[in-house]
């Protein structure tokens, strides 16, 4: 709060302690299979302060600063240094990939569901990538043809963390083009969502509205 100051440019910049709460949200997320050693625990702690906090700084000044900040804490109160505990970067968590913590065994199903450090760079952008083939044979009328290369990835990942959160919710800013639609279908589909849009016409007025405020408000309340 001290640091990051609301401004005009940047209003969105005020915090409370809700956001210490979703912190703690985060961490609830994971289990004994993944969290085996303490590093787990602080890379665990760091990566939810980096999504909760980090990722609402606009620039890249920003950014690096809170890093800086939470290196200081971390070699303060935890008597380690961030390249000693973070050994890839960037720091990504998530549930959707599968064999990622250890001793992950391939014969049981519920290995999915473990809300682990994703090391295996590789498996997380083949696993991203077979969800988009399964979306584009299961939607056809609205294939996509992205290339998921890393930052694609790494977005995809955050989403998929938001989408599977209780509560969660976020507003992606970018410019035009730039796949904040794409990678949120992409991952809603691999959180097993359904994505709803408003579609704009030139006709389209307050009763349109109406009526699509009722299908959404009937899919998420009743169906």
């Amino acid at each position: 709060m001290a640091q990051f100051r609301p401004t005009p440019a940047k209003s969105h910049y005020s915090y409370n302690l809700r956001d210490v709460s979703k912190v703690f949200q985060g961490i609830s997320k994971s289990n004994a299979k993944a969290i085996t050693k303490e590093d787990d625990m602080t890379k665990l702690w760091l990566h939810e302060c980096l999504r909760v906090f980090q990722d609402r700084l606009i620039s890249l000044d920003d950014r690096n600063q809170f890093q800086t900040m939470l290196s200081g804490i971390l070699e303060t109160n935890f008597r380690k240094k961030w390249e000693s505990v973070v050994k890839f970067e960037p720091l990504l968590f998530g549930s959707f990939v599968p064999l990622c913590y250890p001793g992950g065994d391939e014969t049981k199903k519920a290995y999915v569901d473990v809300y682990c450090e994703l090391t295996k760079r590789d498996k997380v952008k083949s696993t991203c990538e077979a969800s988009l083939e399964d979306f584009n044979m299961t939607y056809v009328g609205k294939k996509m043809n992205l290339v998921l290369f890393a930052d694609a990835v790494e977005h995809c990942v955050k989403i998929h963390r938001i989408i599977t959160t209780e509560f969660g919710h976020a507003l992606l800013i970018g410019v035009g083009g730039s796949g904040r639609k794409s990678l949120t279908e992409l991952s809603s589909f691999i959180a097993s969502c359904d994505s709803f849009m408003i579609e704009i016409t030139s006709a389209y007025n307050m009763v349109a509205w109406r009526d699509d405020m009722k299908k959404l408000f009937m899919d998420c309340g009743v169906d």
